[in-house]
């Protein structure tokens, strides 16, 4: 089973090879997990070159990461 916590340490090894600051939420009443990176200048949020506004589950979400991570090492 993929926690929460399995995620975000993915998330955050991303982070750390791509120098970027990406970040997500999960809301299951929405359809599971969210990836985008914050606009500081106009208050919103956008997806960047890896994000995506159209919600993975956790386990599509970690295979994600996973390629990420393969593609850009």
């Amino acid at each position: 089973m993929i926690t929460k916590k399995d995620v975000m340490e993915r998330l955050g090894y991303v982070n750390k090879i791509l120098k970027t600051d990406y970040r997500s939420d999960f809301a299951s009443h929405y359809g599971g997990w969210n990836m985008y990176l914050v606009d500081n200048r106009n208050g919103g949020h956008y997806r960047g070159k890896y994000g995506f506004d159209y919600r993975k589950t956790t386990r599509e979400f970690y295979q994600y990461l996973l390629g990420i991570i393969v593609s850009n090492t």
